[in-house]
């Protein structure tokens, strides 16, 4: 049961890593050490982040795979710290919004202006932080 628990997980893996490749390709990968287009990303580095992604996700409370994906696309589209600022903490931390609606809801309650500060605060360490 825990080898098909596996290849589930990386073939979900494998999939985030495609999305990104071929939906935003163009997103600037920055870390201390690399900048490039995500799609010019060495593979390895490619599935670990996305591997740590889905981590902090589940830290979060999601579970939905389309929750997972849309957290981990908003590290690489807004910044790999982007779940550390306070207006996106403000509606993960809820209790009054219920965790499968969380994501969808950041578009709602955070303003245009406040996702520029937050993308302002692209920390590249967070890149690397192991969960």
């Amino acid at each position: 049961m825990k080898l098909l628990e596996e290849a589930a997980e990386m073939s979900m893996v494998n999939r985030f890593g495609r999305h990104l490749c071929e939906k935003h390709a163009h997103v600037i990968f920055r870390s201390s050490n690399e900048k490039c287009n995500i799609v010019e990303m060495n593979e390895i580095l490619l599935q670990n982040i996305v591997i740590s992604s889905i981590r902090l996700a589940r830290l979060h409370g999601f579970s939905r795979e389309s929750d997972l994906l849309a957290f981990t696309v908003l590290r690489f589209v807004v910044a790999p710290n982007y779940h550390e600022q306070v207006p996106v903490l403000s509606v993960f931390g809820s209790d009054t919004i219920p965790v499968e609606r969380r994501i969808e809801r950041l578009w709602r309650y955070i303003e245009d202006a406040d996702w520029e500060k937050i993308a302002d605060a692209y920390d590249e360490t967070a890149w690397h932080a192991i969960v």
